[in-house]
């Protein structure tokens, strides 16, 4: 643990330079194309929860129906979709804090 902590603590004090003299790669938010970029991806979350909901009201729907009508199959399989609905409303909506993590993961990174 205590190396973890060593770790965040020398990437922030760290200077504007790495060890071998070059400049850190730093991201370019006005590169061309990002704005698009930025609003596919948008799109693309906004699909994903849109599908993860849809997953979790038919598993819903599959898991009372057969919770009613006896069927133990189908009402496992209606909540093992429930579970997928919500874990990819869990990953749709925390896709982008791990990316950011890994990115200062790596970023954190020295030769």
């Amino acid at each position: 643990m205590s190396l973890v902590i060593r770790a965040v603590a020398h990437s922030a004090a760290a200077s504007h330079y790495l060890a071998d003299g070059l400049p850190p790669i730093s991201m370019n938010n006005s590169a061309p194309g990002a704005s698009a970029f930025q609003t596919i991806v948008g799109a693309l979350m906004f699909y994903g929860l849109l599908a993860g909901l849809a997953g979790l009201l038919i598993s819903a729907l599959v898991f009372s129906l057969g919770r009613w009508f006896g069927n133990h199959h189908a009402t496992t399989g209606g909540r093992m979709g429930m579970l997928g609905g919500m874990g990819t409303a869990i990953v749709v909506g925390g896709g982008s804090a791990l990316v950011n993590w890994a990115f200062a993961l790596g970023a954190s990174i020295h030769s």
